[in-house]
């Protein structure tokens, strides 16, 4: 696969670059905020994006309320796939009141 270079210096560049870093073996459980000067916004253990869907898939149909189950609980199924994508749009400030909700 071949990537086409920046035209600009990445200070410069107008959207962000984001380096991936994949470690084996930890014995910790704690995922650091920072690496080398950079704040780390994002990460995923193992293959945890990939289970991901089916369960991404069954809370869509929940939040449709497509099965036959009460308001209520589709609420809530539509409240955590909100959650879900203002956490994918903000990073670490999803959960903070007032921002972009």
């Amino acid at each position: 696969m071949q990537v086409n270079p920046q035209e600009v210096s990445a200070e410069q560049a107008t959207t962000p670059r984001y380096d991936t870093i994949v470690i084996s073996g930890a014995t910790g459980q704690e995922v650091p905020r920072t690496v080398d000067g950079g704040e780390v916004v994002s990460w995923a253990r193992g293959h945890e994006l990939a289970a991901g869907d089916a369960l991404l898939e069954f809370v869509t149909y929940v939040a449709d309320g497509d099965c036959g189950i009460s308001e209520e609980l589709s609420m809530k199924a539509r409240e955590a796939l909100d959650l879900m994508a203002r956490r994918s749009r903000l990073g670490w400030d999803a959960d903070e009141k007032g921002g972009d909700a």
